[in-house]
């Protein structure tokens, strides 16, 4: 298998585990969207795949304390450039404790 090849099976495995919710506990839309974000734009590569539920909630932990704003704005359905460069250095800082 190419790397191309792999890298994308990768990134799918980490999304699908990102879609993943608990029943009756639905996440907020805000917080879909970063997360989302994350995993389409590669921000956990370095994370394994075992790994990307715990990174989930650590980011989202992070960016509740941190950039509520951040998800507030997403929620209302508004993204900018500041908001995706929040998100990126936020998903770096946690996936980085993943390696």
């Amino acid at each position: 298998m190419d790397a191309v090849t792999a890298m994308t099976l990768d990134r799918g495995r980490k999304n699908n585990q990102l879609l993943i919710q608990p029943q009756y506990s639905p996440m907020p839309v805000g917080e879909q969207i970063a997360i989302l974000y994350c995993g389409t734009k590669g921000l956990m590569a370095s994370v394994p795949v075992e790994k990307v539920r715990e990174c989930q909630d650590q980011f989202l932990d992070a960016m509740r304390a941190k950039h509520q704003d951040v998800i507030d704005l997403l929620g209302s359905g508004n993204i900018n450039d500041d908001a995706t460069k929040v998100i990126a250095d936020t998903m770096a800082d946690v996936a980085a404790t993943f390696q």
